[in-house]
């Protein structure tokens, strides 16, 4: 069952649509603040630059696990002869 009158119901659902629109108009002044180029470059982003940033994460960490190897080894190496 509905509660209220026909007028109260017309209010709380224009209100609603107050409530909406402000807020599209928030999102739309937040929206203005960004250049054409950051738009356009968030449409044509590169499906691929993500990949290709995870794969040079990959061989930075294996440069650096060779490079931790190889300084082992010569601490080794050093206490071997002491």
């Amino acid at each position: 069952m509905k509660t209220g009158t026909k007028h109260q119901n017309k209010t709380k659902t224009t209100e609603k649509k107050k409530k909406k629109k402000k807020q599209k108009k928030k999102r739309k002044v937040v929206n203005t603040k960004r250049t054409k180029e950051e738009k356009t470059h968030a449409r044509k982003k590169n499906p691929y630059s993500n990949q290709a940033h995870l794969s040079k994460y990959r061989n930075l960490k294996k440069e650096i696990q060779s490079v931790k190897l190889k300084m082992l080894k010569k601490i080794i190496k050093i206490t071997e002869l002491y």
